[in-house]
């Protein structure tokens, strides 16, 4: 794990951002974050594409083309399901053409989710740990013809057409055009917060938007992987409106454990409430809970495999602002 979080800002992501949205005429109208689709507001995507060439001939040619709900599949024909449960506003598209290279084309798509945390899950659905981290936006990464980045509410992804080998360079010439903010203004999602713990391996987080595990009762958050030992585990951290909620959803989880004759133990060792029991699709589970979270570890052999990094993150919650905000994180990518 690199590095130390930097502080937490306070208040909501739109006042943190606001000075930004004057500086940079690229920037949305709206600046969203930590999941609450609230505050997303509709902007003009075109505004964001880039005017001028870039220094080695990059240019946007031709119309830029928009796209709603209704429409969605005709640019990204068997994924547009997957966008829609994480907020999906609009999108649109556009192509770079070099006059000094003919034989390629770069098409530029920018997607405008319902939060950062929606644009931030989007993109870990693409993105594995062992992708090429690039620094851009709030976390990117680049292929041989594939560069996909996250800034604010919205998602990036810009594919390389005609040319075979690698065209990493040309792609990053034009991604970079989309991120001209200065690194203090990098802000992750706040939540993310919570798993920077020893142990989760970098880059390997990743933003359910519905039902998390698949069990209706935990109704999004994150799953990352987590090594203990020479052992790799999954860990999840359920987000609720509130404590009350977050509450209902960990009885409901022994509920359904119950019937399925797991009957759940309880982990009388543990600072928080917490019960392990043999999960019917995750194999044996820890889980505890704390404020709006639910967290839990995937498949350990003993509770004690689950201890610390479920300490870690109840522990990082209480630490949390209660009025949301952002976060300067560069690991999670």
């Amino acid at each position: 794990m690199s590095g130390s979080p930097q502080p937490v800002v306070g208040g909501s992501p739109r006042s943190a951002s606001a000075g930004n949205e004057q500086a940079d005429s690229n920037s949305a109208g709206s600046v969203a974050g930590c999941g609450d689709p609230a505050t997303t507001t509709e902007i003009d995507l075109r505004a964001l594409y880039p005017k001028e060439p870039t220094a080695d001939g990059w240019k946007v040619v031709g119309e830029i083309a928009l796209f709603n709900k209704d429409n969605l599949f005709d640019l990204i024909n068997g994924e547009s399901e997957m966008y829609f449960p994480y907020g999906f506003v609009q999108a649109a598209s556009a192509t770079f053409q070099n006059d000094a290279m003919a034989e390629l084309t770069i098409q530029a798509d920018i997607y405008q989710m319902g939060s950062q945390l929606d644009a931030f899950g989007i993109y870990s659905n693409y993105r594995e740990p062992t992708s090429d981290y690039v620094r851009i936006g709030c976390g990117g990464f680049v292929a041989d013809s594939q560069v996909m980045f996250y800034r604010f509410d919205q998602f990036y992804r810009l594919t390389a057409v005609g040319s075979p080998g690698d065209t990493r360079k040309h792609l990053l010439a034009c991604a970079k055009t989309f991120d001209l903010h200065p690194d203090s203004l990098r802000l992750c999602p706040l939540d993310l917060y919570l798993l920077q713990v020893e142990g989760i391996i970098p880059r390997s987080i990743t933003y359910v938007a519905e039902s998390l595990l698949g069990y209706q009762f935990l109704p999004k958050g994150f799953l990352a992987k987590y090594q203990v030992a020479d052992k790799q585990l999954r860990v999840f951290a359920a987000m609720f409106p509130d404590e009350d909620d977050a509450n209902h959803g960990y009885q409901k989880y022994q509920e359904y454990l119950t019937g399925y004759q797991a009957i759940p133990e309880p982990i009388t060792t543990s600072e928080t409430e917490t019960f392990t029991a043999l999960d019917p699709l995750h194999k044996r589970v820890v889980v505890t809970h704390s404020g709006k979270y639910v967290f839990g570890v995937l498949g350990v052999t003993k509770p004690v495999e689950a201890e610390f990094v479920l300490s870690q993150m109840t522990k990082k919650d209480q630490l949390l602002p209660t009025g949301g905000g952002s976060i300067l994180l560069e690991w999670v990518g």
